[in-house]
């Protein structure tokens, strides 16, 4: 541990405009958009990671692009949720998040709740897996 603080301390210092941030935990590590769990008995469990930063500026839905289009946003963002989270319920949590966020971006919640739920009856696996063309 002594070393790895040492070496980021080092790095930290070799320029001043850039800087490392790091956190240290032996239950969960955030990498990318996911969060990587492990609970007492050794399970490990996804979900998602969100910078507190994040303001999700989704397309606002009175803007000029085709429907189809707005209609996939909704569903693509869902359909990356079932790819992240691991477990139902923390699926339905985020999904129910989301919603919120695209609410705000003028979308109806019929059209939101309609597309992020085909999403609820995939598995993770399903959607884990390339599909040839």
């Amino acid at each position: 541990m002594e070393t790895l603080l040492a070496f980021l301390e080092q790095i930290n210092n070799a320029n001043l405009l850039i800087k490392f941030t790091h956190e240290i935990s032996d239950t969960e590590v955030n990498f990318l958009d996911t969060t990587v769990k492990k609970d007492k008995e050794g399970n490990v469990s996804t979900d998602l990671y969100q910078k507190p930063t994040d303001t999700h500026p989704y397309l606002h839905w009175t803007s000029a692009h085709p429907p189809h289009l707005k209609h996939s946003i909704p569903y693509s963002q869902a359909l990356r949720l079932r790819r992240i989270c691991s477990h139902s319920e923390t699926l339905k949590n985020r999904i129910e998040e989301y919603s919120i966020y695209f609410l705000a971006c003028g979308y109806k919640q019929n059209t939101v709740l309609n597309e992020m739920q085909k999403v609820l009856t995939m598995t993770q696996e399903d959607c884990l897996q390339i599909k040839a063309r």
